[in-house]
């Protein structure tokens, strides 16, 4: 915000956040709360349930909890009527929804946060009624907002691809450095780590079949898996279990995160389908190699110098866990890495959405 403009009121809505169960569009909240509260200057108020509030809100974030529904219909009709009244009645200047859909239309001018198009792109990745609603809206949010934010240039492009408007904006989200205590018992012998949601799109199949062929030169290695429970939570674990030499741990305490991250030989990231990639960064920042898959936004969130492989490559994922990159080698990944994260920062991501509120609050009305 320069010096001649006034702070704005800028209303965020977080009706859809159910902690937990979001995956990586929880972490992007937070992160971004963070950031647009502490490097714009404006007052930021952020609409939702008590639990998603006090998850994802810093306390330079005004809350204003409300009575939102974890059934899905109606807490779709309670961001139509209980928010829209809530974020008028505060004189909000920007809306923001970062769930990525438009719950409705206003004359205030609103930006939307769309994080991925799975649901028109990869559609056998959710549930019918999911799959069929976000369907519908995805493309009214892209018509019918003031402007679409993305995490990557990557869902960027893909926007436009689907016929998005001109007004798309990359607002990426960080790392932050941590510093790691080991405390708690970790696993025994080497080890890579997947932090990942048990969802299909994930792949954590490849890595099971790569660690079977890894094991074969390796007899110590494991493979351990954090991240919340997914809609194929139970399939994956079935395929985890018929493989010696996994670990499947499920959603893990920040603290009890960093102590494996700091541990593990590497990081692997095989997922097919990705609008950010956040664990990349938090590895790269924590000074730990990472493999990445050749698809979607991953190789633009990695940078140029990670290793990459396609998602279906089972024997390249197995040749990554038995090379492990050693001495100079790893020196060198480390330090490309470090590089890389210090490309994303707090800073970064507040002054993107700042210019994203500016443009569309200066913007005449119907333009």
């Amino acid at each position: 915000m320069s010096a001649n403009e006034r702070p704005l009121v800028v209303g965020v809505n977080l009706a859809w956040l159910r902690p937990g169960q979001v995956g990586g569009t929880e972490t992007y909240a937070r992160r971004w709360l963070d950031a647009v509260s502490h490097h714009t200057g404006h007052r930021i108020i952020a609409y939702g349930s008590e639990p998603a509030l006090a998850a994802v809100c810093p306390p330079a974030v005004v809350r204003r909890p409300l009575p939102i529904p974890a059934v899905p219909a109606a807490r779709v009709g309670a961001e139509r009527s209980i928010l829209r009244r809530a974020m008028h009645s505060d004189r909000c200047d920007i809306l923001q929804h970062l769930g990525g859909t438009l719950p409705f239309v206003s004359e205030t001018p609103t930006a939307v946060t769309i994080h991925d198009l799975q649901p028109l792109e990869s559609p056998q990745n959710f549930g019918g009624v999911k799959q069929q609603w976000l369907a519908r809206q995805l493309p009214v949010a892209m018509r019918d907002a003031s402007a679409i934010c993305t995490p990557s240039e990557w869902v960027a492009g893909r926007v436009g691809a689907h016929g998005g408007r001109d007004h798309v904006a990359h607002v990426p989200a960080y790392a932050t450095p941590r510093v790691v205590d080991v405390t708690a018992p970790m696993p025994t012998g080497p080890y890579v780590l997947y932090p990942a949601m048990t969802m299909r799109h994930k792949n954590h199949d490849t890595l099971f079949r790569a660690l079977a062929i890894a094991r074969q030169s390796r007899q110590d290695l494991r493979l351990v898996c954090t991240g919340a429970r997914g809609r194929h939570d139970e399939e994956i674990r079935r395929s985890a279990a018929a493989v010696e030499g996994v670990d499947m741990l499920g959603l893990v305490a920040p603290s009890r995160y960093d102590e494996l991250l700091s541990g593990a030989e590497q990081v692997l990231f095989p997922s097919r389908y990705e609008g950010f990639g956040l664990p990349i960064l938090e590895a790269q920042m924590a000074g730990v190699p990472v493999v990445v898959s050749s698809s979607t936004a991953l190789p633009e969130v990695a940078g140029p110098r990670t290793r990459i492989l396609d998602p279906g490559n089972v024997h390249g994922w197995a040749k990554a866990m038995i090379d492990v990159p050693k001495g100079e080698e790893r020196r060198r990944l480390i330090e490309a890495g470090f590089a890389n994260a210090a490309r994303y920062g707090a800073e970064r991501t507040a002054q993107r959405q700042d210019e994203v509120w500016a443009r569309i609050v200066a913007r005449p009305p119907g333009d």
